[in-house]
């Protein structure tokens, strides 16, 4: 899965905490999110500088600054740029919690395990269990994404050319 399709999938299943994701699917959509904060992350930190240049610059040669120093605090920047980040992190909040709890179902964990997160260290399993290889077959959550193309689901090479298709058997370690 590329770029552009995990993108896609992800944003097509917003809020949908079923099923399973690949890992291509939820580091591609991790460095989307990346992308795109840092451009916000740049405009606020401009906005906080143009905020508080008035402050700073009235700084004393001991870098103490007076009190009077803050009558010409304009706080519009700030809540300028804080509403853009909030925007941002509010507009990505599902899609990333969904395609996190779809990759630990495709390691056939529960998406209750994101609650690792809220202690410490716990970041750290949730990282470990993102970078592991998904579980083989159908799990609890569904049918492996990645399919056939990894082997996971068996197939019957197709005959040689002018050779008739061989019988089909419903168990697929049968000839």
């Amino acid at each position: 899965m590329g770029f552009g399709e995990a993108i896609k999938v992800c944003f097509s299943k917003y809020a949908d905490f079923s099923g399973r994701a690949r890992r291509s699917e939820y580091w591609w959509f991790q460095l989307f999110i990346f992308l795109i904060e840092i451009p916000f992350q740049i405009v606020f930190w401009i906005l906080y500088a143009m905020a508080f240049a008035p402050v700073f610059s009235q700084a004393e040669a001991d870098g103490t600054i007076p009190e009077s120093a803050f009558d010409d605090f304009n706080v519009t920047p700030l809540v300028i740029g804080s509403i853009l980040l909030l925007a941002v992190a509010i507009a990505l909040f599902l899609p990333s919690l969904a395609v996190v709890i779809r990759r630990l179902h495709d390691t056939g964990r529960s998406g209750w395990w994101i609650l690792l997160g809220l202690i410490p260290g716990g970041s750290i399993v949730i990282f470990v269990f993102t970078i592991l290889d998904s579980e083989p077959g159908t799990n609890a959550y569904g049918p492996n994404p990645k399919g056939a193309e990894w082997g996971h689901i068996p197939m019957t090479p197709p005959p040689a050319p002018g050779q008739p298709m061989p019988p089909t058997s419903s168990d697929p370690f049968q000839p």
